[in-house]
């Protein structure tokens, strides 16, 4: 599946796109659009407020939707350089979207190692489509 086909916004600051593999229902990345390798504390004012006012809403918006019990967030920086922030909603029961149930398998516990999306590419892209508007009404800005 085609990076873009993730994609959920955009602002001058960040990047929104859906994360490809969806083990935890509605985990995304935020990527900032300026260069920079290094961490957080990098970030200026203006970015970590807009993260912040992001994170905030994107939290609400999922917290209307699938209730999560938890929200994990990671700046790693390992494999891919430029900043990043994943958000991993963590759910200590199952949660249901259009049929498809999504089960936490490591509730309580670190993230990693990922488990198998219950979502194909098609459910994925599907994913990102319903949320795409709903994350663009967001005032983050």
């Amino acid at each position: 599946m085609p990076p873009d086909t993730l994609h959920l916004r955009e602002t001058a600051l960040w990047s929104w796109s859906l994360y490809p593999n969806q083990c935890y229902l509605g985990r995304m990345q935020l990527t900032l659009r300026r260069p920079l390798e290094q961490s957080l504390a990098h970030l200026t004012d203006q970015e970590w407020q807009e993260l912040h006012r992001t994170l905030s809403s994107y939290e609400g918006l999922l917290q209307d939707h699938f209730q999560p019990d938890r929200f994990n967030y990671k700046q790693l920086g390992n494999q891919w350089h430029q900043l990043h922030v994943h958000v991993v909603p963590r759910y200590a029961d199952s949660r249901v979207w259009r049929g498809t149930q999504f089960l936490d398998q490591r509730f309580g516990d670190d993230p990693h190692p990922e488990f198998e999306s219950p979502l194909d590419d098609e459910g994925t892209h599907a994913l990102a489509t319903w949320l795409k508007p709903l994350v663009s009404a967001l005032d983050v800005t």
